[in-house]
């Protein structure tokens, strides 16, 4: 009850959706945005001002549509957003309901989507932490994901320029029964994939680890002698201006 419509009815794919000013700063990373709408088929956070940097929540390794494949009428699987609690204590809570998978579209005499997936993210302004809250799916093999037959459930942070790009990237992998987090700034640096279907009713939760250093990043060195029992030398391949 209560919720806003982000497609007001509309039959989606790959669409565009927003943008919607968040009711609290999101922030991924370190960094804090102000602004959300929907792109494609995820979920997106940035500031409108200054579209270079964003960050993308995918809760699966899939791509999504509305199951409407005639993309006339009514759309058969709603994306909407809700604010609940008061201010300091407020949850937004975005939902996508009944997607179809994109790989149903390609699908000869395919009306609708066979297989459909029910998610919600939510993000909690007291903690600046969320949760991927996993509904009802009939899917049970991975392979119907994607081509690889992969799963995991991700989010990240990009930062576009004219001649490059980075970012940063939360990762869910391992096993159903024991899921692991990574996380990475190498684009190439991806985990392996979760061993099975993420069940109806699993919430995994996101939140910042206080005892972390965010102001990290990677520094060539060399040590000697190795091993020692009194002095250790350390070299580095460029003078460093940092606490460390």
């Amino acid at each position: 009850l209560g919720a806003i419509s982000i497609n007001n009815g509309q039959p989606w794919l790959l669409d565009e959706f927003g943008p919607f000013s968040t009711p609290f700063p999101i922030s991924t990373f370190g960094i804090t945005f102000s602004d959300f709408g929907f792109n494609g088929d995820s979920f997106v956070f940035f500031n409108n001002d200054d579209l270079t940097t964003y960050s993308s929540y995918n809760p699966y390794t899939t791509l999504f549509l509305d199951r409407n494949f005639s993309q006339v009428g009514t759309s058969l699987s709603p994306i909407s957003y809700k604010v609940d609690g008061t201010i300091g204590n407020r949850t937004l809570k975005l939902e996508i309901k009944n997607a179809g998978l994109i790989s149903d579209f390609a699908a000869p005499n395919t009306a609708t989507s066979v297989y459909y997936v029910n998610f919600q993210i939510w993000f909690y302004e007291v903690d600046n932490s969320f949760e991927y809250r996993f509904g009802p799916t009939n899917i049970t093999n991975l392979s119907v994901l994607n081509d690889e037959a992969i799963l995991i459930s991700s989010f990240y942070t990009v930062t576009e320029t004219e001649d490059s790009s980075n970012g940063q990237s939360g990762f869910v992998n391992g096993t159903i029964s024991n899921p692991i987090y990574s996380e990475f700034i190498e684009y190439d640096e991806e985990p392996t994939s979760l061993d099975a279907m993420i069940p109806a009713n699993t919430v995994y939760r996101f939140s910042i680890n206080t005892l972390s250093n965010n102001d990290k990043e990677k520094v060539e060195f060399a040590m000697y002698p190795n091993p020692t029992s009194d002095i250790l030398n350390l070299t580095f391949s460029e003078n460093l201006d940092k606490n460390y």
